[in-house]
């Protein structure tokens, strides 16, 4: 959002970032899926949620760094 000029609000709700991004810019349905990371944030601290799966842990992982990826296309 920085490298693009875009203000944007202090939140991990990554879905509220994502509609920030400007309708010139592709957004890969990888990128889009990763809205479904913003659950995890009430899962800060052990004790405080359920378990998570292996799968779903990895799953997140890669969501993460599906993300990462884009992004770093994006600013060069």
């Amino acid at each position: 959002m920085i490298h693009l000029g875009v203000e944007y609000p202090r939140t991990h709700v990554i879905e509220k970032l994502i509609r920030l991004i400007p309708a010139d810019i592709q957004v890969p349905d990888e990128v889009k899926r990763a809205a479904r990371l913003s659950a995890f944030l009430l899962q800060r601290y052990p004790g405080d949620h359920e378990e998570i799966e292996k799968e779903e842990h990895l799953d997140a992982v890669k969501s993460a760094k599906d993300v990462m990826c884009w992004a770093e296309e994006i600013i060069g």
